[in-house]
């Protein structure tokens, strides 16, 4: 047994070394740039918690941190939401179940950057599909819902609902398959149906898995990037602006590297501190009706 166990383990080797090298290695190389700055002869000085604290004090990180929370109070609870609703309707349909599935699920295997840009197609106040809907009506748009400071962060939300919440359906459609019969049954015979079974079957059947994809959904949405950037570039106003896309801006663009991995590791810092809440929300949910 022991050796079984042993062999397991060095087969694990190689994969734990490429997985070092890609990902760990290189996060802790930027965790420690984090306290550094360019010194006049450009070389690296340290700085300490000085990178933290101007970024702190910055009006612009303020802002793209309270736009990632809207974001993800937004997009994340209702992909797992909506990803429910369609994990319900798959798992009660009497046919082409793993079709439906496969089907659901193309949103979220289309590249980031073209849900983006299909996106910004369809909002454009000229050429999308508002313009045209409203055209039947002898009406116009005036202006795209993403070049407005009030809806760009929202419609960008619902956006992302769109891409990820059959994702969210394809991890929730074993947990509803799993709810034993017997549950259902009664429920019924008890007159529990709908919103009913709903909240005294489902949800507390569900907890678990609902919370793991709620934390997955939850450290995605705060890393939002791609598609963002395709799709509003951070605008207008920096009304789009999250975490991600201002580490990018200032690391890549500004090439100010210490500012925005501090902003990035200050992002990590919070996922982590999320995902401890959603593991304690999983652990408090283990009891099954």
């Amino acid at each position: 047994m022991a050796s079984t166990r042993g062999a397991w383990l060095l087969l694990l080797v190689p994969a734990l070394l490429l997985l070092g090298a890609v990902l760990v290695a290189p996060a802790l190389v930027g965790l420690g740039r984090s306290f550094t700055s360019t010194g006049p002869d450009g070389r690296l000085m340290f700085a300490g918690l000085r990178n933290y604290q101007l970024l702190l004090e910055d009006r612009d990180a303020r802002v793209a941190f309270r736009n990632g929370a809207v974001y993800t109070l937004l997009a994340a609870p209702l992909s797992v939401a909506v990803g429910l609703g369609l994990a319900l309707a798959i798992a009660g349909a009497r046919r082409g179940r793993h079709a439906l599935r496969l089907l659901f699920l193309t949103p979220w295997l289309a590249s980031p950057l073209a849900v983006g840009l299909l996106w910004r197609f369809f909002l454009h106040s000229r050429v999308g599909l508002p313009d045209y809907l409203l055209g039947l009506v002898g009406q116009s748009v005036q202006l795209s819902p993403l070049s407005n400071p009030a809806l760009a962060l929202p419609v960008a939300a619902l956006v992302d609902v769109w891409r990820s919440s059959p994702l969210a359906a394809f991890l929730l459609v074993p947990g509803v398959l799993a709810v034993p019969r017997e549950l259902r049954e009664q429920a019924a015979l008890d007159g529990a149906g709908g919103l009913r079974a709903l909240w005294h079957i489902w949800l507390p059947w569900l907890r678990p898995l609902l919370g793991v994809v709620l934390l997955l959904r939850v450290a995605d949405v705060l890393g939002a990037f791609d598609t963002l950037l395709t799709l509003t570039h951070g605008g207008p106003n920096d009304a789009t602006t999250t975490p991600a896309l201002y580490s990018y801006s200032h690391a890549w663009i500004g090439q100010d590297w210490a500012r925005g991995l501090a902003a990035a590791w200050l992002l990590v810092a919070l996922v982590l501190l999320l995902g401890a809440g959603c593991l304690w929300f999983v652990r408090t949910g283990t009891e099954r009706p």
